[in-house]
């Protein structure tokens, strides 16, 4: 093969290509044993030049491709030369008819066998249907070629298609058994077509020559251990290792170490390394001859304390009535996701930047699919993409996120059979439930500014002061949108924080506190406050203000209605006043509850109601 630039584009390609022209061809049925072979193995024989090559890429991994000369010369406008043959990048928008009779467009990812620059082949890949072989042929050129794995599997990929061929190139082929396989060709086209030689081309880089992996003794001891001979454990002997790797055509030279193996040349892209060869000493040898030990020294294992916790969130979410979904981490393309370099699929070629549109999603096909609800959750990586001063910026988190849509299955027992929904407190109080492990005050706090949620009906989850996720009941156009229920709830936290706050020593080890042994004195207080006042702020300011004694205060009730002026709310709170030690006095409690008040009216301008 002559042409420079079929030289370089070759050279590029593998490091060989080979063209083997034959004539006086007679096309026709292959005999009964050559049908029976390749139909053994799954192929589908043709005739007997194309079947001839599928026995050879069987027999020895290297593909063949046998091109119609007078095909060729049309292409060419004569007599085709090798010289005409090249290989280059397929083109934008290139149209190219393959043996399966489809047309494909090509691109740049595809690499091309060409004839006076029309593309006769994807290389590697599947020859053009052009100049494939015919009842009629009656001279071929035979292809014997190694192409690059990756500019293969590029071009597979770029056109959608598989073939035998691609996934042996894909895998790699050496380069020693491509000319012999050529020749084994070419013996059954004489033998069964009765085809003559004329004569063949061939370009190959000089390759390198190869050189012996060594295998250390030491290294195969301590990676594999000893073996079992009749109930004790020994060392694996020298002459059982060298006759192993003799066994596939290695050849061994004993050093002071150990071995410097040379590969044979069908398994050089298998045996690259020494941990290679170990593999295949202890898969002839059989893992089950290999006695058990433990690595020495042995050192226990164990959780960490976020492992653990994160394990009984899971838990409690399960037992708070949320079922734990996984979902894939790649999803189609869309603004700002992180898109894949090398995607196995269209539709999955970018991370995901949420978790909440695909649990939506399962809920929408869980209630089409005639369920009273879901209720689900899931625990996983996200990776928003974006823009920062022209440059792109990447980032992972881990969230947890819920949606709970609908009614769970039991729980129409209680209403006579109608469904009921949970309203935004109970759901919100699935969550907490779920939340219980993490033993962490969450504050509720207005948000009116997210488009997901309903402006009325939605909070920013804090803890410590910092926000720490949020949680709303869906917003009507989007539950509209979904063909979602109304009553569809939506929760998402930031899982690393929360799990860094909540291992913290004075949570993860809870300290003593006997039981009283003196009875409580308990206070209602109802006070009337804007409408915009949070429960939790005051109970901020009711449990600072009633320290020492204040043992616990909580929420009993709220009400807004016509009794009261126009933007103010009644919230009552129950208080419980202990001292460990001794039991209180009404004056005492009395002047502990004075103060809530006091601060109560100074910090919110609330109004005790009677």
């Amino acid at each position: 093969l002559t042409a420079a630039a079929a030289d370089r584009e070759a050279m590029a390609a593998g490091g060989l290509f080979s063209l083997t022209a034959l004539g006086g061809l007679r096309v026709g049925p292959s005999p009964d044993w050559l049908r029976q072979r390749l139909e053994r193995a799954g192929v589908r024989p043709i005739n007997n030049v194309v079947d001839i090559t599928n026995l050879v890429m069987l027999e020895t991994g290297q593909p063949l491709h046998a091109f119609d000369r007078e095909q060729l010369g049309a292409l060419t406008g004569g007599t085709p030369e090798p010289a005409s043959i090249g290989l280059r990048q397929g083109r934008s928008g290139e149209a190219f008819v393959a043996l399966d009779g489809q047309e494909r467009s090509l691109d740049a990812e595809a690499l091309v066998v060409t004839c006076a620059d029309h593309p006769i082949a994807l290389a590697g890949v599947m020859g053009g249907l052009g100049e494939a072989v015919t009842d009629t042929t009656t001279a071929i050129w035979l292809e014997a070629a190694v192409f690059a794995p990756q500019a293969v599997r590029r071009s597979a990929r770029s056109v959608g298609l598989r073939t035998e061929a691609c996934s042996r190139f894909e895998k790699g082929v050496p380069q020693e058994i491509t000319l012999a396989a050529a020749d084994r060709a070419v013996a059954l086209l004489q033998e069964l077509t009765g085809a003559r030689v004329e004569g063949r081309w061939l370009h190959q880089r000089p390759a390198s020559p190869q050189r012996p992996v060594p295998l250390r003794r030491d290294a195969l001891h301590n990676l594999l251990g000893p073996v079992l001979v009749e109930g004790e454990a020994q060392d694996l002997d020298d002459a059982r290792i060298s006759a192993t790797l003799e066994a596939l055509g290695c050849v061994l030279e004993a050093d002071e170490e150990g071995w410097q193996v040379r590969v044979p040349p069908e398994r050089a892209m298998d045996l690259k390394r020494e941990v290679d060869l170990i593999e295949e000493v202890a898969r002839l040898v059989g893992y089950d001859h290999f006695a058990c030990h433990l690595p020495d020294p042995l050192l226990p294992g164990g959780l960490e304390p976020t492992q653990q916790l994160e394990r009984r969130l899971r838990r409690a979410l399960c037992a708070a009535g949320l079922q734990e979904i996984v979902s894939l981490s790649l999803v189609a393309a869309a603004t700002d996701r992180v898109p894949l370099a090398n995607p196995l699929l269209a539709d999955y070629g970018h991370l995901r930047d949420n978790l909440h549109q695909e649990l939506l999603q399962a809920a929408r096909r869980n209630l089409q699919a005639s369920l009273p609800g879901f209720w689900g959750f899931e625990i996983g990586r996200v990776f928003p993409g974006g823009a920062a001063s022209g440059e792109e910026r990447h980032g992972e988190r881990t969230l947890l996120v819920g949606v709970i849509a609908g009614e769970r299955r039991g729980e129409r027992w209680r209403s006579s059979g109608k469904p009921a929904p949970p309203d935004y407190f109970q759901a919100r109080g699935v969550l907490q439930a779920g939340l219980e492990p993490l033993r962490l005050p969450l504050e509720d706090r207005p948000l009116t500014d997210f488009p997901l949620l309903h402006p009325g009906r939605a909070a920013q989850l804090v803890v410590e002061g910092k926000s720490a996720g949020w949680f709303g009941q869906l917003h009507p156009a989007e539950a509209e949108a979904l063909d979602l229920p109304s009553a569809t709830y939506v929760f998402q936290l930031e899982l690393e924080p929360l799990l860094s706050a909540g291992t913290r020593r004075n949570r993860w080890q809870p300290t003593f506190r006997p039981f009283p042994t003196v009875p409580a004195s308990e206070r209602d207080l109802a006070l009337v406050v804007p409408t915009d006042t949070t429960a939790a702020a005051l109970l901020a300011a009711i449990r600072k203000a009633g320290k020492p004694l204040l043992e616990q205060a909580e929420l009993v009730d709220r009400y807004e209605g016509s009794q009261l002026e126009a933007g103010r709310c009644s919230q009552a709170f129950r208080l419980r006043y202990r001292d460990s030690a001794r039991t209180l006095t009404d004056e005492e409690v009395e002047t502990a509850h004075g103060r809530v008040r006091e601060a109560l009216e100074r910090q919110f301008g609330a109004e005790q109601r009677r």
